[in-house]
């Protein structure tokens, strides 16, 4: 047998690592984990915040640790945050304040980093994903805007979501039945639920980034109609948005594919690498 030689790699293309959780959000202690490229390529990068579904509740930061390291294996840095729950006595929009708080904090450390500050997108899971669309469809909304981080913007160049809930009123009676009172607190569950919906944002003035719908047609805990709704909304209204149907996809776990991972990968680098 004889002794195999292969290049070395100078430039630590396709690598990437973890950092240590963080906390992002002091007044909350909320935290965070962040993955990025060590290449040693000079730009800057491009950035993904991404927040896992949780049913409203906290998410846990981890779970989708082995699907991002692909994301900073090719360039981008990536974060994962958790949010305030609902279930534990914080209604809306406590969460959604807590996901554009961990934006303007990606961005306030830009340098530390290496993140192009305008090259940041968000990417969603179930209620993560309302989070994102939510996020990405009220830039800078002082309603939303807590103090860490305030001199920062919260603004994002695109966003992935995938089988978020886009109008809670259509949602399946059962789930709400269970959400109404956690996320609305002491305010109208009606007016709460409204607020809640990125279809209502979306309208002929709106300023609306790029949104990549991707959502499993069996579905059985966010239907497939969320997503067509808001899809054929936009459309109507000649917004950027593209949706993938997952055939015979159910909720989460057969949702996932090489494929599906290759076309979210596809979408971040046509509107962050490319801007």
């Amino acid at each position: 047998m004889s002794i195999r030689s292969i290049k070395n790699n100078p430039g630590l293309k396709g690598i990437a690592i973890m950092k240590p959780a963080l906390i992002y959000s002091n007044a909350h202690n909320l935290e965070a984990v962040v993955l990025k490229p060590v290449n040693k390529e000079n730009q800057k990068k491009p950035a993904i915040v991404f927040v896992q579904g949780s049913g409203f509740g906290k998410p846990v930061i981890y779970t989708k640790i082995p699907h991002l390291a692909r994301y900073a294996k090719a360039g981008y840095v990536v974060m994962s945050i958790c949010h305030r729950s609902c279930r534990e006595g914080h209604p809306f929009p406590a969460y959604l304040e807590d996901v554009k708080c961990g934006i303007r904090y990606l961005r306030a450390h830009a340098e530390e980093y290496g993140i192009d500050p305008e090259k940041i997108g968000i990417l969603g899971t179930s209620s993560g994903a309302n989070a994102a669309m939510l996020a990405a469809m009220t830039s800078n909304d002082p309603r939303y805007k807590t103090e860490e981080y305030a001199e920062y913007s919260d603004h994002v160049a695109c966003a992935a979501e995938c089988f978020g809930p886009s109008l809670m009123e259509k949602m399946p009676e059962e789930l709400l039945a269970k959400l109404r009172g956690p996320l609305s607190g002491s305010r109208d569950a009606m007016e709460v639920m409204r607020e809640m919906s990125p279809y209502y944002l979306v309208n002929e003035h709106s300023q609306t980034p790029p949104l990549l719908i991707l959502h499993g047609d069996a579905d059985p805990v966010v239907p497939y109609e969320q997503g067509k709704l808001l899809y054929d909304k936009m459309t109507s209204l000649g917004k950027n948005v593209e949706m993938i149907r997952i055939e015979g996809a159910d909720h989460e776990s057969s949702s996932w594919s090489e494929e599906v991972y290759a076309l979210i990968h596809e979408f971040f680098d046509q509107h962050l690498k490319t801007l």
